[in-house]
């Protein structure tokens, strides 16, 4: 089991200080890009995986984090992509992990928010892009979507850019979720 580190506890002390809101940030693995990339069945066994291991430091973390005023929500750092989540497969095995991950949490910490974060690397068209993520944020008790804008990373050019952030916004809107930009 993780142990809590004393940092956690600093900075849960310093943001209640200073009214500030933290959302904190689950398992994050660094073979998920490589593990994602795989076909769906081992795909399936990785995300069941990764959904105990969230779940399990979710538990250990809600005692500690939901004494402190400052503690607003999880933040899922599974960053969601229109490339390895393209086929209908692999995207309904990614709609069963976000269910039964948020849900979870949800069950843990009823009155916080639930973040999620993606990008585009331009895979889709905007239209397609809207249709991907409704698909995903109309099933997935998620709360908010960070579209990060991947100009800085070189994902999408600063010309392409305003289609896919209106996507992604009309999708939000229409799953009834809140949206943010992130820039790269």
């Amino acid at each position: 089991l993780p142990a809590i580190r004393p940092e956690l506890k600093t900075i849960l002390e310093l943001a209640d200080q200073y009214k500030i809101k933290l959302y904190v940030g689950l398992y994050h693995d660094a073979g998920y890009w490589k593990r994602i990339g795989l076909d769906a069945h081992p795909v399936q066994t990785y995300l069941q995986n990764l959904n105990e291991k969230n779940a399990q430091l979710a538990r250990i973390l809600s005692p500690l984090l939901q004494s402190h005023r400052s503690f607003s929500g999880w933040y899922i750092t599974d960053e969601i992509d229109d490339v390895n989540w393209n086929t209908k497969e692999k995207r309904e095995l990614l709609v069963n992990y976000l269910q039964s991950l948020s849900g979870q949490l949800h069950q843990l910490t009823p009155d916080k928010k639930i973040i999620l974060s993606g990008f585009s690397n331009a895979a889709l068209s905007p239209e397609q892009l809207t249709e991907f993520w409704y698909g995903i944020l109309s099933r997935a008790p998620v709360d908010v979507l960070l579209f990060q804008d991947g100009v800085g990373v070189h994902k999408l050019t600063l010309e392409q850019l305003p289609p896919y952030v209106d996507a992604v916004h009309w999708a939000t809107e229409f799953a009834h979720k809140k949206f943010d930009v992130i820039i790269e």
